[in-house]
């Protein structure tokens, strides 16, 4: 019926919406990445995101991160808590996951 809404009717369709796909995403993200990475390659830099662009990235350059998540489920989403902190080094072209989803902050 008209106004009334549904779980299954509220299930985002990129399509509908001519949005990006995953791949789609996860280029645009790395592409800002580089481009943030190159003009403060000698510095710390602080980049707050949505967690699910993250767990793309972060499945993307890091096998171990990818074959955890698979360990559970094949769901990243207990990997990475909201607010978590994640690092990640960047050293001659290449990304390096040295620890995410931490909250001992």
């Amino acid at each position: 019926t008209q106004g009334v809404s549904s779980a299954a009717s509220d299930v985002y369709k990129r399509q509908d919406i001519q949005g990006e796909s995953k791949q789609q995403a996860l280029k645009r993200f790395e592409d800002e990445i580089h481009s943030i990475v190159s003009l403060y390659d000698e510095a710390n830099i602080l980049i707050v995101t949505h967690g699910s662009i993250l767990k793309e990235f972060f499945s993307h350059i890091d096998l171990g991160f990818k074959q955890a998540a698979i360990e559970v489920n094949g769901s990243v989403n207990r990997l990475i808590s909201n607010c978590s902190l994640s690092i990640v080094e960047y050293n001659q072209g290449n990304y390096c996951l040295v620890s995410y989803g931490k909250t001992y902050y």
